[in-house]
Formats: C-alpha cells, sequence, structure tokens
C-alpha cells in the first residue's frame, strides 16, 4: 500500500510538473520572447540610426559633399552590414542629425547656423527626389519604415507564437494520453481489488454460514438451505410449535459498510412469508438495529431478531434463546 501510494504520487506530481512546464512554454512564447525580440532589435536599430546621424554630422562638419544618394548608400551598407532594415527615412535621418547638433553644446553657434543651412539644403534635395518618383514608390518611401521593421518583428513573434502553441498542443497530448494510461491503469487495479475483495468476501461469508450451520445441527434442528437466488434469506426452519423461521447470516470483516437496502429485502421476504426472522452477523450495527426495531414495532407478530457472534456456541446459545422466545409467544 505504501509503495502504491508514494507511486500514485509521483505520478500526479509529474502530471502537475508537465503542465506546469506546459504553461511556461507559453508564457515565454507570447511573453518573455516577444518582449526580448522587441528588445534587441530596437536596441540594433537605435545603434544603427546613432552610428548614422555620427557619420553625418562628420561629412558635414569635414565639408564633404553629402548628397541623398549618398544618405541612401549609407543606410543600406548599415542594413546590409547588420542584416536589419532602418527604421526611419532618408528625410527623418536628417532631422534626427539636426536635433543631435543642435543639443550639443559644444559645438560653436555659427557652426551649427551653417550645418543647419546645408541638412535644410540636403531635405528640399530629397524632397526634390521623392516628387519625381512614380506615385506607388514615392508612398514607400514617404512612409516611415518603422512599419517594415516593426512587422519583421511581428512576423518573427508570430513564428515563436506558433511554435509555443504547437509544443504546448504536443504537451497536452503527452498529457492526456499519460492521464488516460494511469486512469486505466486505475481502474484495472481498482476491478481487481475489489474482485478480490468481493472473492474474500464471498469466502468469510460461506465460512460463516458454515459455523451457523453447525450451530444449528449442534442443536438438532431441522432446516433448509435456500438456493433459489431470488431469496433474499440464506436458511429456513420451523419450530416445535410449526412457526416459519427465515434466517439470514452476514460477515462483516470492517472494509464494508451495512446497506439499508440489503436488510430491507430480507425484512421483504419475512413479510411476505408471514414469518419470523433471524439476522445472524459478527457485528452490533446500530443503523440496522434501528431499522429492525421499527419493523418490529410496526410488526409485532413477525418480528426479526438480531444475533450478534462468531462461534458455534455463541450462536447456539442465541438460536435456542430466540426459538424459545418465539415458541412461548406462539403458546
Amino acid at each position: 500500500m505504501k509503495t502504491g501510494f508514494w507511486r500514485n504520487l509521483l505520478g500526479n506530481f509529474w502530471l502537475l510538473f508537465a503542465a506546469l512546464g506546459i504553461a511556461l512554454t507559453l508564457y515565454a512564447s507570447f511573453n518573455l520572447i516577444p518582449q526580448h525580440l522587441r528588445g534587441k532589435n530596437e536596441q540594433m536599430a537605435n545603434q544603427m540610426n546613432r552610428r548614422l546621424i555620427n557619420q553625418v554630422q562628420q561629412r558635414l562638419i569635414e565639408g564633404k559633399k553629402t548628397h541623398v544618394v549618398q544618405l541612401q548608400t549609407l543606410i543600406e551598407g548599415e542594413s546590409l552590414q547588420h542584416n536589419l532594415k532602418y527604421p526611419y527615412t532618408v528625410d527623418e535621418l536628417l532631422i534626427q542629425t539636426e536635433a543631435d547638433m543642435l543639443q550639443n553644446q559644444f559645438v560653436p553657434d555659427s557652426i551649427k547656423n551653417h550645418l543647419s543651412e546645408k541638412i535644410a539644403q540636403i531635405r528640399e534635395e530629397w524632397q526634390r527626389y521623392v516628387d519625381g518618383l512614380p506615385e506607388d514608390y514615392k508612398a514607400s518611401l514617404e512612409t516611415s519604415h518603422w512599419q517594415k521593421y516593426s512587422s519583421g518583428v511581428h512576423l518573427k513573434i508570430i513564428l515563436v507564437n506558433v511554435g509555443g502553441v504547437i509544443l504546448a498542443l504536443i504537451g497536452f497530448y503527452s498529457i492526456y494520453n499519460q492521464f488516460l494510461s494511469r486512469h486505466h491503469e486505475f481502474l484495472k487495479r481498482l476491478f481487481h481489488e475489489n474482485q478480490m475483495a468481493m472473492e474474500e468476501q464471498i469466502k468469510v461469508n460461506l465460512w460463516y454460514e458454515q459455523i451457523l450451520e453447525k450451530a444449528l445441527t449442534g442443536l438438532s434442528m431441522k432446516y433448509k438451505v435456500l438456493l433459489n437466488k431470488h431469496s433474499k434469506a440464506d436458511l429456513h426452519l420451523k419450530t416445535e410449535s410449526g412457526q416459519q423461521v427465515f434466517i439470514k447470516s452476514r460477515y462483516h470483516s470492517g472494509k464494508e459498510d451495512t446497506h439499508q437496502e440489503f436488510i430491507e429485502r430480507f425484512i421483504h421476504t419475512v413479510k411476505v412469508n408471514k414469518a419470523y426472522g433471524v439476522f445472524v452477523t459478527n457485528r452490533d450495527d446500530k443503523a440496522i438495529t434501528k431499522i429492525l426495531d421499527q419493523h418490529n414495532h410496526q410488526n409485532p407478530n413477525h418480528k426479526i431478531f438480531m444475533m450478534v457472534g462468531d462461534t458455534v456456541d455463541e450462536l447456539k446459545a442465541m438460536i435456542m434463546n430466540t426459538v424459545n422466545r418465539i415458541d412461548k409467544k406462539e403458546n
């Protein structure tokens, strides 16, 4: 029993940990990993943006010619090198470059004004460049790349989510199969234990009936064993005064409770035959005693007596006393 208890306990813990693992997988797929991907991509994009701002500022400060095509080349070079789409347009890069320069306290105002004029010229050049493009291509340039950038991240997140769901479904399927297997084993074990208990109860009842029959034989009482499967009594005898007595024996091993339906069927047999009854058992039962007292109060001429004993001598004495009480009552 102890081994079975620990085996079942460990089995339930395994299912609990498996379910916890599935929950953590889903949590990681829909929360931790997406956050990590967003954070990683945003960090890389910010670093790329910082490098481009520094490169543009350096070119402007050094007086190098800077045109739209060159800026696009810088952006595409960074994107290819780091395998990441740049999230801003050329115009947005220029705006950030100017804002960063204006916030720099170490750059003289004269240089700031000069660089701002250069940036304004490049922005005008960019606008003329965009205006000369077809409408569909123009829209793609004027729209911030953040949308494309976010779409790529979202695609990765969706793939992670789908993968997490697939893993969770596999885990659920595994747990479900394991649960069915354990449940099947439990039912088999329960059926086997119940079958063994029933067989043991049948053996004990047969042994107890033999003790009862030995007690009757020792009293030289003639009795008849009732073989009718529909009968709710085991034995039948007649007293010296001719009174019919039905006897039912029941041995309680302590592993089961006596149900009210059981004793009520025996009461019905006694009442239908207008006879007396004797219920023989090895253990007193308050519930049965209460039912029999109620029956005896309502049917004083068809009483059912309860005898408690588990040896031949005990039963002989109680049977003799009960039969004498029945005969005296009728005489």
